[in-house]
């Protein structure tokens, strides 16, 4: 096999196995994932950093995916309409 470079061949997959799987991805990166999947804009209230890891059915509800984020994150995420507001929670 050939390794292919810059390639993220278990995101590919993903994608075609119907799942968003993230291993320690950028925060930004997956919400743009999210915004593309749920035709949703983000909106980033604060400064936003981290890496996260997860893996969920694409069949997923948004407000439960987001829920997940929450539960893993120092953020909050609220919608609005087709807008998805991300607040940091850092002290």
């Amino acid at each position: 096999l050939e390794k292919i470079k810059g390639t993220d061949l278990k995101g590919t997959v993903a994608w075609t196995n119907d799942h968003f799987i993230y291993d320690e991805q950028d925060i930004r990166l997956i919400m743009r994932d999210i915004a593309r999947w749920y035709d949703c804009d983000v909106v980033y209230k604060d400064k936003v950093t981290g890496h996260y890891s997860f893996r969920l059915s694409r069949q997923t509800a948004l407000h439960d995916v987001l829920k997940v984020l929450e539960d893993i994150s120092r953020m909050r995420f609220t919608v609005n309409g087709k807008q998805i507001i991300v607040t940091s929670l850092q002290g």
